[in-house]
């Protein structure tokens, strides 16, 4: 569906922040695996990026994190 509006290569950035409180306040569940899979058929992905502002130890935050560099390298 993107691939209508898009043309050429693409870099796609995302706010991890916004998309968790989001996702809390629609009760969504992103699946980022098929979020990227869908971009990758979609367009020319160069690049995606993901940013997000670290709390401290926060174990749960630091498996998501790895999850994420897990997922798109």
């Amino acid at each position: 569906m993107i691939s209508k509006f898009v043309k050429g290569k693409v870099c796609v950035f995302i706010d991890a922040a916004n998309i968790l409180y989001s996702q809390k306040n629609l009760g969504w569940r992103i699946d980022y695996q098929k979020l990227k899979t869908y971009f990758e058929q979609e367009c020319e992905l160069v690049e995606l990026y993901l940013y997000t502002g670290k709390i401290g130890k926060d174990h749960k935050q630091a498996k998501f994190l790895n999850r994420m560099i897990e997922l798109w390298i």
